[in-house]
C-alpha cells in the first residue's frame, strides 16, 4: 500500500511528511555544526592557554637571565681585587659591562657621601628636600621634610605639614611611622608624600650615549638621578660603597639596582639592596 502523500497549503506538491528522513537528516547537520563550533572553541581555548604558558615560562627565563646579569656584576664589584679605577671616564662615572651580550651599567661610589637619613640635622634634611623639588615647590618640599622628620623622631607630636600615626591610619595603610632611625632607604617610600619618581628619580638619564653626544649630556644635565631622595639620602656609613646597576632595558623601562655594601673581611658584604623597574629610555633607544 503506498504511503500517504501531503499537500502543501496551496494544494502543490507532495510535502515530506514530519518525521521522514528528510527531517533526521537536517537535525543531525545542525548538531554537528553546534559539535563542530564547540570543538573549535575548546581548540582556541586550549591554544590560548598554552601561548599564555609560553609566554610566562620565556619571561621567566628573561626575569632570570637579567637577574644573573645582576648578580655577576655584583659579585665582581664586591670583589676586594676589582678596581675600576682608570676604567671609567670621569665625566659619567659610568662602566658598560656584559656579562651575556645585554649592555649592564654600572656606578661605584667609593665612600658614601650621601646625606646620612638618620644623623643630618632638621635643617640638612628639609634643605636637601627642599633643593630636589626647587624654589617652586617649597610648600611641598616643606609637607615631605616634616613628614620625614615626623617619621624619624621619638615622639608623636605632629609638625605643621608633617604626619604621625593618626594620618597612616586615617588612610588605612597598615602601618605607623617607626619614631626611630630609618632602617633601609626605600622606607622613606612609606612616609606621606614620598611618590616613586621623588624617591628614584631617572637614573638612566645620566647615561652616555655616544649616537646623541653622551659625554655633553654627562656633563651639562647633571640628570634626573640626582634630583631624588636616593641620590642624596643614605642610611649607611661613610665607608660604605653605593653600587648602581642599570640593566633589562623594555620598551621604555629598565631594571635598577641600588646597592649599598661594606667591607667585611677580604670582601664587601651587601648592607642594603634596593630594587625597581622604572620608566625612561636607555641609550640608543
Amino acid at each position: 500500500m503506498p504511503a500517504p502523500s501531503y499537500q502543501g497549503e496551496r494544494g502543490g506538491a507532495d510535502c515530506p511528511r514530519p518525521g521522514t528522513p528528510g527531517d533526521e537528516r537536517g537535525s543531525v547537520l545542525i548538531m554537528v555544526l553546534w559539535i563542530l563550533a564547540l570543538v573549535t572553541m575548546l581548540a582556541g581555548e586550549y591554544m590560548a592557554h598554552n601561548r599564555g604558558k609560553a609566554n610566562l615560562a620565556v619571561n621567566a627565563l628573561t626575569r632570570f637571565e637579567r637577574e644573573g646579569d645582576r648578580a655577576s656584576v655584583l659579585a665582581l664589584l664586591s670583589s676586594m681585587d676589582f678596581d675600576p679605577g682608570g676604567k671609567i671616564p670621569q665625566e659619567e662615572g659610568w662602566l658598560t659591562l656584559s656579562p651575556s651580550g645585554d649592555p649592564v651599567y654600572v656606578r661605584v661610589d667609593e665612600g658614601d657621601t650621601a646625606v646620612n637619613l638618620n644623623t643630618a640635622s632638621d635643617e640638612v634634611v628639609r634643605e636637601k628636600i627642599r633643593g630636589l623639588l626647587g624654589e617652586d615647590a617649597e610648600l611641598e618640599a616643606d609637607n615631605v621634610a616634616d613628614a620625614v622628620l615626623d617619621w624619624r623622631d621619638e615622639n608623636d607630636l605632629v609638625r605643621t605639614n608633617g604626619a604621625e600615626a593618626d594620618h597612616y591610619e586615617g588612610e588605612g595603610l597598615g602601618y605607623t611611622p617607626s619614631n626611630g632611625p630609618f632602617k633601609a632607604l626605600t622606607e622613606l617610600l612609606m612616609v606621606k608624600g614620598v611618590t616613586r619618581t621623588l624617591f628614584w628619580g631617572d637614573p638612566s638619564s645620566n647615561l652616555p650615549d655616544d649616537s646623541d653626544g653622551g659625554e655633553e649630556k654627562a656633563k651639562d644635565e647633571k640628570a634626573e638621578e640626582e634630583k631624588a631622595l636616593a641620590a642624596v639620602f643614605t642610611v649607611g656609613g661613610e665607608k660604605s660603597k653605593r653600587i648602581r646597576i642599570i640593566s633589562g632595558a623594555r620598551a621604555g623601562h629598565y631594571d635598577y639596582l641600588l646597592v649599598f655594601v661594606e667591607k667585611a673581611g677580604n670582601a664587601w658584604r651587601v648592607v642594603n639592596r634596593h630594587g625597581a623597574v622604572l620608566e625612561g629610555k636607555m641609550p640608543g633607544e
